[in-house]
């Protein structure tokens, strides 16, 4: 029954998007999609259940966070960027949340704006809303062609953000064909616990706590209570 619904979110997305005459879509729009395909009553209490699912999951990027606060300390204006289909306000109350964003800070969704950072149209919509030039503009991002090609193309100067991505180790225990689904929750907390952690601990017992130590007593453990 999971897989199920597993599936038929993802294809209700899939769905919403190639009817869409948007750049982008909103929560709101898969969920009406997949209602309907589940033979349920569309009812807007489930997406915020996904919201709650969603916020309980997220990790902060300590880093990332570091930097905001830098630049924000030499006066620059602070705007944050996202092609995501969650609703703007959601996005804002967990920048705020995790100590991101502050008040006077704008946030652009693909979404609700119908426009993304894909396509360059999101970036473009910025530069005309807040009258600035490209080149004096500064992004970073995780995504190497919505994040890093196209704002370089508009002359934005772009850097990319690469440690969200799997380290080896990381990388090494989702390959764990015996269980998926196990694998993917110790390689997702691997990554949640490194990328959390503030930049002077990930040279000491943290990362090494994260990347080896943990993954094997959580494996040892596992074993344990299956052989239990």
């Amino acid at each position: 029954l999971v897989k199920d619904f597993v599936a038929a979110r993802i294809q209700a997305e899939k769905v919403a998007r190639r009817q869409s005459d948007r750049e982008d879509i909103t929560l709101n729009e898969i969920w009406q999609k997949l209602a309907k395909s589940m033979g349920w009553q569309y009812d807007e209490a489930l997406i915020q259940v996904e919201l709650e699912v969603e916020e309980e999951l997220l990790v902060p990027i300590s880093v990332m966070r570091q930097q905001v606060q830098a630049v924000r300390r030499q006066g620059t204006r602070i705007i944050f960027v996202s092609d995501m289909y969650l609703p703007t306000k959601f996005l804002e109350r967990q920048l705020r949340k995790y100590g991101f964003a502050e008040d006077g800070d704008v946030v652009y969704v693909s979404g609700d704006i119908g426009k993304t950072k894909t396509s360059g149209k999101l970036f473009g919509h910025l530069l005309m809303q807040k009258k600035v030039l490209a080149g004096n503009v500064r992004h970073t991002g995780d995504n190497p062609h919505g994040d890093y090609t196209v704002p370089r193309k508009l002359g934005i100067h772009a850097r990319l953000f690469s440690e969200v991505r799997l380290t080896k180790a990381e990388a090494n225990v989702l390959q764990i064909s015996h269980n998926p689904r196990a694998a993917a929750r110790i390689a997702g907390s691997m990554r949640a616990f490194r990328l959390g952690c503030e930049p002077s601990e990930k040279l000491g017992i943290s990362k090494l706590a994260a990347q080896f130590i943990a993954p094997f007593v959580m494996g040892f453990v596992t074993w344990l209570l299956q052989r239990a």
